[in-house]
């Protein structure tokens, strides 16, 4: 993508400057988490809680926190198809 006027980027303004005055992290968990509004309105508009809400929420479908689980869960029907080292590697990565 080509630069806008002045040198930035117009999708993503924050990334030419380092950093924008009206840069909300709600609006990347609205763009990464499909959130429904009223959630995205109750958290904080820090990068901790950012990266808690989309990485580490268990009840979210599309954080990393939630892919582990089902992926444990997907491994555990199949346990009969799967080789042990598959099983191992599943049941080593652990998400807080």
């Amino acid at each position: 993508m080509m630069p806008a006027e002045g040198g930035q980027n117009e999708l993503y303004p924050f990334i030419d400057t380092g950093h924008s005055a009206d840069f909300s992290w709600k609006e990347v968990i609205k763009l990464f988490s499909h959130a429904l509004p009223e959630l995205i309105e109750e958290q904080g508009d820090t990068d901790i809680e950012a990266l808690k809400f989309l990485l580490l929420n268990a009840k979210k479908t599309l954080t990393l926190k939630s892919a582990d689980l089902q992926a444990r869960e997907n491994a555990r029907g199949v346990q009969d198809n799967i080789t042990k080292e598959v099983w191992e590697q599943v049941n080593s990565f652990i998400i807080l």
